[in-house]
């Protein structure tokens, strides 16, 4: 066994600094944030990409995952999300964007399929002009990770990662996972989006989320045997 241990029918990792939720901030802007579960082969890394706009109010008025942040913090949030996906987070990682950016510009252009872009651009959602399957793109990118050309950049993005980021996952969580992601090929990751129904109210989109679909977006990523289509 190495960093990361499962339970058999489990969610999610066994050890809660096994599941890292990861922010993505521009300023004072909430870009992103997804939750990863970081899990011995055969299981999945598993990885839930959160709508921001996804209501995650306990009655009453909607109020989004965006909402949230900005009112309660960046700590309330990842316990909210605790509650919803019924597992314990204990780790996490703050990407701004000019650290995402560096490690973008250390990277260098990467190839999706036949689409070449950037670390950058991928985050942003803006090399491609289409809709995107999570799963393929996940893949493609982990896969131009483990080129030879980017291995050798790894001390570089190293030092990025332990002199900028803000958060508590070790860098041998994030190198074990480049390891498992190498040897077992970038199959081993599943990403999912939190399905719902949505809705506008006047110019603000929600996302209403059923009770159950958060614990079982979880669990459609972090099981061996389930394949099922990335959601949108």
């Amino acid at each position: 066994m190495g960093l990361f241990t499962t339970v058999p029918g489990a969610p999610a990792a066994e050890k809660a600094e096994n599941n890292v939720i990861v922010y993505w901030t521009d300023g004072d802007k909430l870009k992103a944030v997804t939750l990863t579960c970081l899990n011995e082969p055969p299981a999945p890394v598993g990885i839930v990409a959160i709508p921001l706009y996804a209501s995650i109010s306990r009655e009453g008025t909607p109020v989004t995952v965006e909402e949230y942040y900005y009112q309660k913090g960046q700590s309330a949030l990842t316990s909210r999300l605790e509650e919803l996906f019924d597992i314990p987070i204990g780790s996490y990682v703050h990407f701004r964007q000019d650290t995402l950016q560096r490690f973008s510009d250390i990277l260098g252009p990467l190839e999706l399929g036949e689409t070449s872009t950037s670390l950058a651009e991928v985050f942003e959602g803006t090399y491609i002009n289409k809709p995107v399957n999570l799963q393929w793109e996940i893949r493609s990118l982990a896969g131009s990770m483990l080129k030879p050309s980017v291995f050798v950049k790894i001390p570089q993005l190293v030092w990025v990662y332990t002199t900028e980021i803000e958060g508590n996952l070790k860098v041998d969580h994030v190198l074990s996972l480049h390891r498992i992601i190498r040897c077992q090929g970038p199959e081993i990751l599943q990403k999912q989006r939190v399905p719902g129904r949505d809705y506008k109210m006047g110019d603000k989109k929600y996302r209403v989320v059923p009770p159950e679909a958060w614990n079982q977006t979880l669990r459609a990523v972090t099981t061996p045997e389930r394949r099922l289509r990335a959601a949108n």
